[in-house]
């Protein structure tokens, strides 16, 4: 097995891989390409890739894939403290995020919010996350 070899135009807007040549019939070759984030707003909902998949062997019917990857904005926090303290109605975290701007999206939408207390003990958050309970989609193959 060799390792897949790309290379870039000047500008990055194009890249073009070697996967294997020959490559044999039924041959899976896994690779990732890392995407610049210039240009990625916070409208951003996805981003398409277009595969122009090619072969040194005649195949007129060969057209081009396009692969298309939702894009999540995330943003992780941990509050670390000092000692421990003596209640726990004595500490407050108190985090504000615009939950929906002028123009109707999301900013900062909390998805899911977990608190790490003692055990056994239950935390409320308010507001509550994920008000228009959208789904939670882990990514992996």
């Amino acid at each position: 097995d060799k390792p897949v070899v790309c290379l870039a135009n000047q500008n990055g807007s194009q890249v073009e891989c070697e996967l294997g040549n020959p490559m044999k019939r039924g041959a899976q070759v896994r690779f990732y390409l890392i995407l610049s984030t210039l240009g990625i707003t916070l409208q951003t909902t996805d981003l398409a890739v277009e595969l122009a998949l090619s072969t040194i062997s005649e195949q007129p019917t060969l057209e081009p894939v396009v692969a298309r990857a939702r894009v999540v904005i995330e943003l992780p926090l941990s509050v670390t403290g000092g000692p421990s303290l003596k209640t726990l109605g004595s500490a407050f975290l108190t985090l504000l995020w615009p939950h929906e701007l002028s123009n109707g999206k999301w900013l900062l939408y909390p998805l899911q919010l977990e608190l790490l207390s003692a055990p056994g003990l239950r935390t409320a958050c308010s507001p509550a996350a994920n008000p228009l309970r959208l789904a939670l989609v882990y990514g992996g193959s």
